[in-house]
């Protein structure tokens, strides 16, 4: 095998498998199964609520509860992001994932014995909990597959987070069917199921490696080496990418906290550009869908039968969609893809609010509603779906790259709870889709004709460079867009070549 170019071995498959598996496959199932049973769960709350406290909640009371429902998890996101670069620091990027599972499997507990306590306490702490967990998994996952895997394959193994997250809107959206655990006396399984995923997942992390440049930090050059053995195989490898870790090391001396980031010039055009990724990701409707889509299809004329298989179809399309994700970023242009998804987004999703308008006086409408958001999926996950989740992991220098993903569900997690909260209160389906498209303020539309543009305009330095060098073993860039990174290559490159040498 090319030293310089090395595939998919066994055991890192697995390690992203597993991960994959135990950690973000629950926060998708998180994201899914909350749909389907929402009826129940508000029946419920109201049935709590006068039993325990002798109180009878109103409509617009129990609206809001449910939204609280739902967007207490993005909540918990926030606080989880926030902790998670001291908890990697001091954990590692092991033993955070290991924090996390623990906080998921907390969370499960508390959804799966709320119902018998009549506690709608439990169930907020337990979505609370979850998104504290999911907020450590956002920011750690990617982290620890881009450091174990060999640079040509970083791009690919951040793609994980994406699938895993699709996946697991399948798997939530299956299991609340109303033949399985989607009925009123077990909506609560079905909330808190996803704790077998994290254990089946996230048992085998004991025996994984840690990450080999989270330990040359610490100083454990032999361990550091033993690591990278069991990862390469290849000895020859095995010492240019030690001497790699150690260069990089060596030139980012000082450690980067979130304020160094901020006040840093150089990144400022870095960060907005991490940042309005995911604000236009998460302000492009895709939360609104998985939370509301059964209201809009039974609104659209359906029944809940039907509405409910509609909404499982969309999720298998989105998830067999998002697998394409790692050959589309390999094989095509990545800021022509970003350009395309933003363009295709904002047009079906205007269509889509036009059809929600007129289905009412038109009942055909409501069909090319469906092909309108069939169409929405497939065109989020050119480039909107996978890109942000690894765009920081790839394009930044590694001693700013923790922040810049810490920074990503922090700002996810703030759209989320937006929404969330817009989909609870008045119309929670039109209003959603309708403000993702072209209504409301800010509109979303309007960012992805942004993105667009200032995409389309490579030539101004420090925005999106002609091409994203996403993965490590495209061709070096042709332009300067992390230029004010550029100087620092030829400094690690020569000690690389003299640690090779030595």
């Amino acid at each position: 095998m090319d030293e310089k170019k090395q595939g998919w071995t066994a055991f890192l498959l697995l390690i992203c498998v597993c991960i994959t598996l135990g950690a973000v496959i629950p926060i998708g199932y998180s994201f899914g199964v909350i749909n389907a049973p929402a009826q129940f769960i508000r029946l419920w709350i109201f049935e709590s609520a006068q039993s325990r406290y002798s109180t009878v909640l109103g409509d617009s009371q129990l609206t809001t509860l449910m939204a609280c429902v739902a967007s207490m998890f993005q909540v918990g996101g926030i606080v989880g992001s926030l902790v998670a670069p001291g908890c990697n620091t001091k954990l590692g990027r092991k033993g955070s994932l290991l924090v996390s599972g623990a906080l998921l499997t907390v969370a499960a507990i508390l959804q799966l014995f709320c119902r018998m306590a009549s506690s709608v306490e439990m169930l907020l702490l337990g979505r609370l909990t979850g998104g504290i967990g999911a907020g450590l998994v956002y920011t750690t996952q990617p982290m620890y597959l881009v450091e174990l895997a060999p640079a040509e394959l970083s791009g690919s193994v951040g793609v994980f987070t994406c699938i895993g997250i699709t996946g697991g809107v399948v798997v939530g959206q299956f299991f609340s069917f109303d033949f399985l655990l989607g009925t009123s006396k077990h909506w609560h399984c079905a909330l808190g199921g996803y704790v077998i995923l994290v254990i089946i997942g996230l048992a085998p992390l004991l025996w994984f490696p840690e990450s080999p440049r989270y330990l040359m930090s610490k100083g454990n050059r032999g361990k550091t080496r033993a690591i990278l053995v069991r990862l390469r195989k290849s000895e020859q490898r095995v010492d240019t990418e030690l001497a790699e870790i150690e260069a990089a090391l060596a030139v980012a001396v000082e450690k980067s906290s979130m304020a160094d980031v901020i006040r840093n010039s150089k990144l400022t055009m870095p960060l907005i550009i991490v940042c309005s990724f995911h604000l236009v990701q998460q302000m492009s409707g895709i939360n609104a869908i998985w939370l509301y889509s059964v209201s809009i299809f039974t609104d659209a004329g359906f029944t809940l039968e039907v509405a409910l298989w509609l909404n499982f179809a969309e999720g298998v399309l989105n998830f067999f969609v998002a697998l394409f994700g790692p050959w589309m970023m390999a094989s095509f242009n990545r800021r022509i893809m970003m350009m395309l998804s933003c363009l295709f987004s904002s047009i079906f999703l205007s269509l889509l609010s036009v059809g929600l308008e007129l289905m009412s006086s038109y009942q055909k409408v409501s069909y090319g509603c469906i092909l309108f958001l069939s169409l929405y999926i497939v065109a989020f996950n050119l480039g909107l779906g996978p890109m942000p989740f690894f765009i920081g992991s790839g394009e930044y220098p590694k001693c700013a790259c923790a922040m810049f993903i810490t920074l990503w569900p922090i700002d996810r997690d703030l759209r989320g709870v937006a929404t969330s909260r817009c989909n609870g209160l008045g119309q929670p389906d039109q209003l959603a889709i309708q403000l993702s498209a072209w209504h409301g303020v800010p509109p979303p539309a309007v960012g992805h004709w942004t993105v667009c543009l200032y995409t389309l305009l490579s030539d101004m330095p420090l925005w999106i460079p002609p091409d994203l060098p996403l993965l490590a073993g495209d061709q070096e860039p042709q332009s300067q867009g992390c230029g004010a990174f550029a100087a620092e290559r030829p400094q690690v490159e020569d000690q690389v070549k003299q640690k090779v040498k030595n």
